[in-house]
């Protein structure tokens, strides 16, 4: 975990917020659904 965080900060020059987080997950959450849906609507 302390691993990740390290490159996270490298990466991005400061772990990602919590709201930042949050919406990450809705988005995947909504693709997933999408993705989930769309082979029977045209």
């Amino acid at each position: 975990m302390g691993v990740v965080s390290e490159q996270t900060v490298a990466y991005y020059g400061s772990p990602p917020t919590f709201v930042e987080y949050l919406l990450f997950v809705i988005l995947c959450v909504a693709f997933y659904h999408n993705m989930q849906n769309t082979p029977y609507v045209s």
